[in-house]
């Protein structure tokens, strides 16, 4: 599986031109044995432990001063047109492709699953009850991606990661977090 992950990443990386790579820590062997076939890819952000890897943290890194740091305003970019998400089909007819989406794609992509009656979950304004969302999808995957991970976000809903499915930690999954939809 290492094998396969390397030659999916590595390719990835060079064909996207990619500079900066954010993995979970599940991932990071794979993403640094790739790194080292793609001598554009300066920086590796780790979600959760980075261990002997040289992979910087991101939970330190939400503790940085951000103070004067002057960050890119959406008024700046042509959001129907400016690439905001390069997203790797599945290959089904040779090599992934990755495809272009702009901001307009995906906030599209939202709101058609919160028309009437396809996504449950209900706003959250810090108020009342938050619903509770399991995400078994990967978010590397366009509909974990936009219906788990990008709705969820959308709705201020409390969404429970499990990297791998299995059904013992699904049903423990369930009970531990009170997952209501």
């Amino acid at each position: 599986m290492l094998k396969l992950l390397l030659a999916e990443f590595a390719s990835q990386f060079n064909d996207s031109g990619a500079k900066l790579v954010i993995t979970s820590s599940r991932l990071l062997p794979a993403v640094e044995k790739a790194r080292k076939l793609c001598p554009q890819l300066l920086s590796v952000i780790a979600i959760g432990d980075s261990g002997e890897y040289n992979a910087h943290s991101f939970f330190e890194m939400c503790e940085v001063d951000w103070t004067g740091i002057e960050f890119l305003k959406g008024t700046e970019i042509d959001t129907t047109k400016e690439m905001a998400m390069l997203q790797y089909s599945s290959g089904t007819s040779g090599r992934p492709k990755g495809v272009m989406l702009s901001a307009s794609n995906i906030c599209t992509n939202i709101v058609q699953y919160n028309s009437n009656g396809f996504y449950t979950a209900k706003p959250y304004y810090g108020v009342g009850t938050q619903s509770r969302i399991l995400c078994v999808l990967p978010f590397f995957h366009m509909y974990g991606f936009s219906f788990l991970l990008a709705c969820n976000l959308y709705h201020g809903s409390y969404g429970m990661c499990i990297p791998k499915f299995h059904p013992a930690s699904y049903v423990k999954a369930l009970k531990e977090h009170q997952v209501i939809h």
